[in-house]
């Protein structure tokens, strides 16, 4: 689970176009995933102290189970996680500031540009994939989603 699962950490310039209603919501479905997921690892008591990659693996797992990430991107992010148990933990804990800090601009990016138009219906989960892949490809180019 490395930083590739997160999208841009600053807010887009002005003119690139917002993402869509259903691809923020996918976007916030899956920061919301991911987040459990290393909430889960950072409270982890060996982490620092001991090899978690097990316990990594497993979260990585949850997320591709649930559809958040494809195995592919699973099996790409993994090939990046540290073997030394300090760098795991330092690892873990700059994806999560990541994963916020991504979340933060998603949202500010929608909301700097999208005009409210009252409650509108909430997105099919079974799109999750679709949908972050057509947002980062539309309005993150050049970043990748895991």
């Amino acid at each position: 689970m490395p930083n590739a699962l997160t999208a841009p950490a600053n807010p887009m310039p002005a003119k690139m176009p917002a993402p869509t209603h259903a691809q923020t919501v996918a976007a916030l479905r899956h920061f919301d995933a991911i987040n459990k997921q290393l909430r889960g690892l950072l409270k982890n008591p060996d982490l620092g102290k001991a090899d978690i990659r097990k316990s990594v693996i497993d979260a990585v797992t949850k997320l591709v189970s649930d559809r958040i990430i494809s195995p592919t991107q699973a099996v790409q992010q993994m090939t990046s996680f540290p073997d030394k148990p300090f760098d795991q933990k330092q690892y873990l804990g700059n994806m999560f500031v990541q994963n916020q800090q991504a979340e933060m601009a998603v949202l500010m990016h929608h909301g700097d540009y999208v005009a409210p138009e009252g409650p509108r219906p909430t997105p099919n989960p079974d799109n999750h994939m679709q949908d972050m892949a057509e947002m980062m490809q539309a309005h993150y180019p050049g970043q990748q989603n895991a």
